[in-house]
């Protein structure tokens, strides 16, 4: 890669946070772009999806609106530990 400026690179990851493990079969270092656990923005995320929620569909369920985070963060985490389980299998080895 060619070094621009004081010895800093143009080239940024793609992900700012990316998880890093060695195989445990193979031992090949492996680097997925997802944590373990769900973080801070994508709390807000998921507050912001139910107040939109809550505010389209004032006119029904008023302030009751508001419970819909429990199952809004509930489908977050199921998919989002789907995709952290596909993307968990060694390229090499196929061991997840």
């Amino acid at each position: 890669m060619k070094k621009h400026g004081l010895g800093k690179t143009l080239w940024r990851d793609r992900y700012k946070y990316i998880w890093s493990f060695f195989c445990p079969l193979c031992k090949i270092p492996r680097r997925v772009p997802f944590r373990p656990k769900p973080g801070l923005l994508h709390l807000f995320q998921v507050v912001l999806t139910t107040l939109m929620f809550t505010l389209c569909c004032w006119g029904v369920f008023h302030a009751k609106g508001l419970i819909s985070f429990f199952p809004f963060w509930t489908l977050f985490e199921v998919v989002y530990r789907w995709r952290l389980r596909a993307a968990l299998p060694c390229i090499q080895c196929g061991f997840d």
